[in-house]
């Protein structure tokens, strides 16, 4: 008899552009790599990318496109891969954790005031100059997570101490023991 495959988790980091969620996820991804563990980064920026940025940025496109990535997250963690999320995703929260098995939720805090400061993409400064509208924290509010599985505050940790929070989190979640475990049944 074959065993049945364990899914994988969604660990899913929202905050604010700029507050450093993809490179947060990015080096979640190379601590399970080191782990062996099987996973794949989905990076909002990235998804967009591909899909061309045929959606926009109001509420219902913000919506839409979690729904996206919330599909393919869904799939791979039902295929045993644990899935590392980085999306602004200040909307569906609620569907996120009723729809995905094993959903992580991290929470990368930054002040509007300091990510404007980062500015990474340029895209707050296209913001105030009028180039574009609907950004999340100015002209759509964010709303912060009732409920964080962890956060974390980049605003006044360095990547390294967020880094080793969000992976002391995760063993003590028993997320990192689990993905392990699962590992060495397949």
């Amino acid at each position: 008899m074959v065993p049945s495959m364990k899914k994988g988790y969604v660990i899913w980091f929202t905050g604010l552009s700029g507050a450093g969620k993809t490179t947060l996820a990015k080096l979640l991804c190379e601590d399970l790599n080191k782990l062996n563990i099987k996973n794949q980064l989905l990076d909002g920026d990235i998804i967009r990318m591909f899909f061309k940025d045929e959606m926009g940025y109001d509420e219902k496109a913000r919506t839409d496109n979690l729904k996206r990535i919330a599909f393919a997250a869904k799939l791979l963690s039902d295929n045993g891969i644990t899935v590392i999320v980085a999306a602004v995703s200040s909307v569906g929260r609620k569907f996120l954790r009723n729809n995905l098995d094993n959903y992580i939720q991290i929470f990368v805090n930054a002040p509007i005031e300091i990510v404007i400061d980062r500015d990474t993409k340029g895209m707050y400064k296209k913001y105030a100059n009028g180039v574009i509208k609907h950004v999340v924290g100015l002209d759509i509010p964010y709303n912060i997570p009732n409920n964080p599985d962890i956060t974390v505050n980049t605003d006044s940790e360095t990547i390294g101490e967020s880094q080793n929070i969000i992976l002391n989190s995760l063993l003590k979640l028993n997320v990192l023991n689990a993905v392990q475990h699962i590992k060495k049944e397949i």
